[in-house]
This record gives C-alpha cells, structure tokens and sequence, in this order.
C-alpha cells in the first residue's frame, strides 16, 4: 500500500508494502483519538459480514489464523470493533469463530428473528448468553408491551454489564419508527437504539438518510440510531456509485452531501461520491458496514481480503476509514482546533491510498515491469559504487518506518526467484544491485521507525 522508492540518478525501482504491525496498533490508536475527538468513544462500529464469507474449512488451525488475520487488520485499518454473522454458522467452526472475535476483543451482535410471543422471553434470554448484543429483527411487527418484555429479559440477563448500545431495534421505514406529523421517532421507538440507512431516498430521490437527516430532521440524539450506507435488501454500494443517471442517488444526493461536509467537495464521479457518502455515515456515533461494501468491486472471502482490499483501496473503491474521518474533522472544524491528531488522520489515510505492490510476488513481478519500461536500450545502463551508495541513501529517507524483516527477506527471495524473468542482462544486472544494495542496508532501514506525515491532500478528490 505504501511506496518505497530507490533512486539512482536516473534510475529507479519501486518497492510497496503494506503497514508493519507498529504502523498498525498506531492506526488503531488514532482512529480511536479522533473518534473520541469527534464526541464518539465508545461507539460501536459493526461488520455485517455473511457466514459464506468464511472459508468451509475443517482445520481449526487454519481458520483461526485466516480470522486472526482478517479481524486484526479490520479492526486497526477499519476501526471495526463488533461483528454480527448473518447466515447459518457451521457448527463445527462455530466455537473456533466465536472464541477468535472474543480473543481479538470484538464484540458479537446476533439477530433476533421476530419471534413468537410464548417463545421470546426464552429466544432472548439465551441470545444474551451467548453475545454482546442483538439485533431485534423487523423490530416494527412487534407490539410496545413486547419490545419492552425484550428489553427487561436482555437487561435481566446482563445485569450490571448492561449497555443501552446491545438492543438495536431494526425497524423498517415504512413499518411506523417515524413520526412524519412532528416529525420525529414515533413514541414507540423513543429513547431505543434505531437502525438508519443512507440509501433511503423521497420521492424526488433525494437523500434523506444522511446523519443530519436523523439529529436535525428527525430530532434523533446522537447515540439512538446505528447508520449505514445501507441496510440488508437495498442496493450494494457498487450498484449506487454506478447509477449516474438522471434521478439516481449520484444525481440527486449531491447536493445534500456537499452541505453535510463542509467545505464543499465536487462529487465529480463514482468513486467520490463513494467516499462522501461513507464520510457522511461516519459522521454518526454507532455505525455498521457490510463487508460486500468495503471492497465493492470485488467478491472475495475473509482469506482474501487483504490482498483485494490494497488493490482496490489503491483505485480509490475500497473504504479508507481514515479518509473518512479526515473528511468528518474537517467539516467540524477539527483541522484547526486538533491540528496534531488530524496530522496523524492524514498521514494514515495517505499511506492507506498510497500506490504499490499488494504481495511479494506483485512486489517483484512490479519491480521487474518498472524496470523493463524505463529503459529501452538497457546496454547503456551503469550503476556505479557511489550511486549504489545514493540509491540506498534515498531508500532510507523513503522507508518511513521498518519493514518487518522476515517480510522483507521473503521479498527479496521472491525478486531473485524472478529474475528470470527479466529480459535483458543489463536489467538483470541493475535488478541485483538494486536487491543487494536494498539487503546491504536492511540494517539501517530497520532502525528508521518514524510514520511520516504526508502533507494534507485528498487523493481521490485531486484525481477526479
């Protein structure tokens, strides 16, 4: 995701990578500060994710590391700190799937199903057993005297570890959770976790799920409604962003998205509009994200999800949540009055956005293409031992903090693997200088462990 780039007068290679583990925990950290800036510490943040985006796996072994891979990087990248698994879980991955969220310190939201009213005191009280929270399903079919039966069995069953943010009451629209006369929440759902969706859209389809649509319009406290870009039933986010026409949510919605984040941003195409939307949710307390919505121009599973996420946040598609919340403390003002803290944001979601190899094989499949193409006639090339000394100069000033070193070894196994592949025996040549120079100052690279503070530029607004 990041580009580490060694000159040599006019020669050049490009060397990417992802961010080391001390970038990562230092990810998490700031997007807790700036949450908590922005009035937020202990929102939830929810992933939708489907239970066939796990893998079917019956080693528990290999499971458990995919999920411990996935859950940390979404947890530092994405600042996810709750999950709710949709579908049915496989009983024999059941306890290794639980028992990773509850090592990585994810909390577990499960859905209620609307219920028969002799059995939803039992359904409820053994969902509060065996999670954090729950999701009362078509939460608007049932009657007041029933969701209040919900609360006290769950408040009953939680006893001093309960938290109002574990019931959320997902009702429909259209099912009576407004109040259109006032308007307001209906006394039904007054003071009750709601569920709200940024794809909701008046007959003239214009938004009206925006977080200023719920505090301002609806007079909702920060706090009493969870926000998405969607809920389940409406439209991917894929599908939206590339909807340009006439009475699309792109069309119409632009409007209302530009006073949400001031100062004005053009929603030129797509892919903006993608990250103002995602901006304008974040702008609320307790948020969820479906996981088909992160990297919305691919279909990968849980195991695959690093790799298509880096190429695809690298387009500008996948969600950078620290674009986000770059975006939310600018329009509060926080650019200036957290100035510090909003560096941080800034050189986080720059290094997220950053070009570069995803993988080690990408990395020297990259390295040798660069190469190739930048020098036609590779007979002229000559690298002497001071531009060896420059080029790992430059290496140094461009790697901002170290490179784990078994990562970094297995990428240099991997560019000598492929040297084959170079086609000429000049580019050859400079491909095992380069990798020789790089390895010759691995030592020096590791001890450079500062994150750089990139200066503050949207990319995707620069590039649309």
């Amino acid at each position: 995701m990041k580009v580490a780039k060694v000159n040599s007068g006019n020669n050049s290679v490009s060397f990417g990578r992802a961010l080391g583990p001390e970038e990562m925990k230092k990810a998490y950290q700031t997007s807790r500060d700036a949450r908590a800036a922005l009035g937020f510490k202990d929102g939830s943040s929810i992933l939708v994710l489907p239970s066939d985006k796990i893998p079917k796996t019956q080693d528990a072994p290999t499971l458990k590391g995919q999920l411990d891979s996935f859950l940390g990087y979404v947890k530092n990248i994405l600042g996810i700190n709750s999950v709710e698994i949709v579908g049915d879980v496989d009983a024999q991955q059941s306890a290794t799937i639980y028992d990773t969220l509850s090592e990585q310190g994810i909390s577990v939201y499960k859905k209620l199903g609307f219920s028969e009213p002799d059995k939803l005191e039992q359904s409820v009280r053994d969902l509060a057993k065996s999670s954090y929270g729950i999701r009362i399903e078509e939460a608007h079919k049932y009657t007041p005297e029933q969701l209040t039966l919900i609360e006290d069995t769950f408040k009953a069953a939680k006893g001093e570890k309960f938290d109002p943010k574990m019931l959320i009451f997902d009702a429909h629209k259209d099912g009576g959770v407004f109040d259109w006369s006032k308007p307001s929440v209906s006394d039904k759902f007054k003071g009750r976790i709601i569920t709200g969706s940024s794809d909701w859209a008046n007959n003239e389809g214009g938004l009206w799920g925006t977080a200023s649509f719920h505090t301002d319009r609806m007079g909702i406290p920060q706090g009493e409604f969870v926000h998405g870009l969607r809920k389940k039933g409406e439209a991917s986010l894929w599908d939206i962003i590339q909807d340009t026409s006439g009475g699309s949510q792109f069309a119409k919605g632009q409007g209302i998205l530009k006073d949400e984040l001031r100062p004005v941003v053009e929603l030129s195409e797509p892919r903006v509009f993608a990250a103002a939307k995602r901006a304008d949710v974040a702008m609320s307390k307790h948020l969820y994200k479906h996981f088909d919505d992160l990297i919305p121009d691919a279909n990968v599973d849980i195991a695959g999800f690093e790799a298509a996420y880096n190429a695809s946040v690298q387009k500008g598609y996948a969600d950078n949540w620290f674009d986000s919340l770059e975006r939310v403390m600018s329009a509060r003002g926080l650019d200036k009055t957290q100035s510090d803290l909003y560096s941080r944001v800034v050189g986080f979601r720059n290094a997220i956005f950053a070009k570069g190899a995803t993988t080690a094989a990408d990395l020297a499949s990259s390295a040798t293409e660069e190469i190739n193409s930048s020098y036609s006639d590779v007979s002229n090339i000559v690298i002497r031992e001071a531009e060896r000394r420059k080029a790992a100069n430059a290496a140094l000033e461009a790697l901002s903090d170290p490179l784990p070193k078994n990562n970094f070894n297995k990428i240099l196994d991997t560019a000598r693997k492929n040297k084959a592949l170079l086609a000429f025996g000049g580019v050859v040549a400079l491909s095992a200088v380069v990798i020789k120079t790089m390895s010759s100052y691995n030592k020096e690279i590791q001890e450079k462990s500062q994150i750089a503070t990139p200066k503050s530029e949207r990319v995707l607004d620069k590039e649309a």
